[in-house]
């Protein structure tokens, strides 16, 4: 029988990336994070979705080598190199596509790499879309979907799941998350996701 109690495999933690604010969760401090909900690697750059504060948080990565030169640890720097969105969720379209600038979210969920094409996505759950931006200089590149509840093809309620898949050149969207009327998987040729 299984003892509830022990966990079934001991895995020592590396190093524990502690970003958070366990005294004032809701600080505004750009250090903080208010319910990270993913994260990405690419390079020397990590991506951490913070839902609550409704931004997509890019550090550095700082690497640390012992005296045999392997690398054990890995540690950001103070603050974000990037901060995509502001800490006030935003209910309605405040991109600007000819810019790239002005990118609001309400609860962003999850992240996707593109590196193949030099790009990443982000469910924008509450204001029902996934943008893309550009994975060098973080401009807005597209949006997928609008600011309100549609069940159209094109369209979400509620995002959340996103993942790609590199040999079809396929991007993947869980729909309807909290249980809404969409429940679908929508799958978009990521050849078609051109700057719109």
């Amino acid at each position: 029988m299984i003892n509830r109690d022990t966990p079934l495999v001991d895995h020592q933690i590396s190093y524990r990336l502690d970003l958070g604010d366990r005294i004032s969760p809701a600080s505004n401090n750009i250090t903080f994070l208010n319910v990270p909900s993913d994260v990405a690697v690419h390079e020397n750059k990590i991506f951490i979705v913070d839902m609550y504060h409704h931004q997509v948080k890019i550090y550095n990565l700082d690497f640390r080598y012992n005296d045999n030169g392997e690398r054990v640890n890995i540690i950001p720097q103070d603050a974000p190199v990037k901060i995509i969105g502001n800490t006030d969720r935003s209910h309605g379209d405040y991109t600007n596509l000819s810019t790239g600038e002005g990118t609001e979210f309400w609860y962003p969920t999850d992240i996707v790499l593109d590196v193949k094409n030099n790009a990443f996505y982000v469910t924008d759950s509450h204001n029902h879309r996934v943008l893309k931006f550009d994975l060098t200089t973080y401009k807005l590149l597209a949006k997928i979907g609008g600011n309100t509840q549609d069940t159209s093809e094109s369209h979400f309620i509620y995002p959340a799941g996103i993942a790609i898949d590199k040999n079809n050149n396929y991007l993947y969207v869980a729909d309807g998350a909290y249980g809404t009327r969409s429940c679908r998987i929508k799958r978009f040729d990521l050849s078609n996701l051109l700057q719109t």
